[in-house]
């Protein structure tokens, strides 16, 4: 019997790693994917368009990201959670699963308010229909139920469906935008793209996951709202961070300009992007290893790797900006240079934030200090704007200290093993 047993438990052990592995495969995929897609879709769109359609397109994509932490209101993380520990009760799944969509539609209802508000913005006047048409696509988005197969350890759905989607943007931006003309169908990029996986997920939803829509009670949807909202501010103030510069900008500056800065910033971005992998790999490995010896080795080693990117980039930048975006895009070269200190700090904040703040149980620190950088971006903003000081060079700036800053706070909360002693 005892043989039995522990047989039984040999092949579901196998049986998880399996999934392990298989899910791992996908997500790395699809890691690689969204590096690789917006290093060619960027460049391609600045080179069929005019410098000042992609100034807008770029103001525009920067208000959607706020619209999609809006929608999505920290439900990829918390619906996640939910679902995970709830997955062997396929009533409850439902339950919350419908509590989110209900969620989402009043959510959805006060994006189509702040419409009509930010129509009075001029750069949104000119391109509303275009704007509009964004919206619904984001908003589309935001209902898929990512969080179901998440929670399900269902990866390799999610994964294929997100690929397929990402494909199908890159076929229909080549297909249809081909000269300035054709700016307005940039939205279908989006659009056709997310009503596919819209009805591909939930498909796959009803059929594998035993999903059914249910009228959950009024408790019921209190608690889904109430599990995603620190998660949300969270992501908030994370975003403020990141794109409230070009949203401020683009008041001071005509669209030729901010595409200028949204080359510039999105470059550094994808850059940035690259050193999340080793925060991800070091986080599950501190929880359970606490080698602090190797992250405190990890830290000034990524300062030198990070310094030395930053050298190499700040040589070649000029030729990567005229092969990728062409000659009227090369005022971008001295924006970026000035930004490259935030590649320098970038995978320090990182090492230090989640999987070294959470290993020395001080996790909820990591989140004060995204509120922390979040809150001080914006009062910056806010002085330089009643001062008229608001030009590219403070405002880059300003960026810089504000991650200074959360780089400081990180390093005071892990002082004792970054300048004590080793464990």
């Amino acid at each position: 019997m005892d043989i039995q047993q522990n047989s039984m438990k040999c092949k579901n052990m196998n049986t998880r790693l399996k999934r392990l592995f298989e899910n791992i495969k996908w997500l790395f995929l699809l890691q690689v994917c969204s590096y690789i897609f917006p290093i060619i879709s960027f460049p391609y769109l600045a080179q069929k368009i005019e410098i000042s359609q992609y100034g807008i397109y770029v103001y525009i994509l920067t208000i959607m990201g706020y619209y999609q932490v809006l929608l999505d209101f920290g439900f990829t993380l918390s619906g996640t959670q939910r679902c995970a520990e709830n997955k062997h009760n396929k009533e409850k799944v439902s339950t919350i699963c419908s509590s989110i969509i209900i969620i989402k539609f009043a959510l959805a209802f006060i994006g189509i308010v702040f419409l009509y508000v930010l129509k009075n913005l001029s750069i949104i006047e000119e391109q509303f229909n275009f704007f509009v048409l964004m919206y619904v696509a984001f908003c589309i988005n935001a209902f898929l139920p990512d969080y179901l197969f998440r929670g399900m350890e269902s990866m390799s759905v999610f994964a294929k469906r997100n690929l397929l989607t990402k494909i199908l943007f890159m076929l229909i931006l080549i297909s249809f935008i081909k000269k300035e003309e054709d700016f307005c169908y940039i939205p279908l990029a989006y659009l056709i793209p997310n009503i596919v996986a819209f009805f591909i997920s939930w498909y796959l939803a009803k059929k594998y996951m035993f999903f059914s829509f249910v009228i959950p009670k009024l408790e019921e949807i209190y608690e889904e709202f109430k599990c995603s909202l620190f998660y949300f501010f969270s992501r908030v103030a994370n975003l403020f961070t990141s794109s409230i510069n070009i949203i401020v900008l683009g008041i001071i500056y005509n669209n030729s300009e901010i595409a200028i800065f949204g080359v510039a910033s999105k470059m550094i971005d994808v850059i940035r992007s690259l050193f999340t992998p080793v925060s991800d790999a070091f986080f599950p490995y501190m929880l359970t290893n606490k080698n602090f010896r190797l992250l405190k080795k990890s830290v000034f080693i990524s300062f030198f790797i990070s310094s030395l990117i930053a050298g190499v980039l700040f040589l070649i930048i000029p030729y990567i900006i005229k092969i990728f975006f062409g000659n009227e895009y090369l005022e971008a070269v001295y924006i970026f240079r000035l930004m490259l200190p935030l590649i320098i700090i970038a995978l320090p904040i990182y090492l230090l934030g989640y999987p070294t703040l959470c290993a020395l149980k001080k996790d909820k620190w990591a989140n004060i200090s995204v509120f922390v950088e979040g809150v001080s971006q914006t009062t910056g903003l806010l002085l330089l704007f009643i001062y008229n000081m608001i030009t590219f060079t403070n405002v880059i700036f300003l960026t810089i200290c504000s991650e200074v800053l959360i780089l400081s706070m990180r390093s005071f909360l892990a002082r004792e093993i970054l300048f004590k002693n080793d464990r």
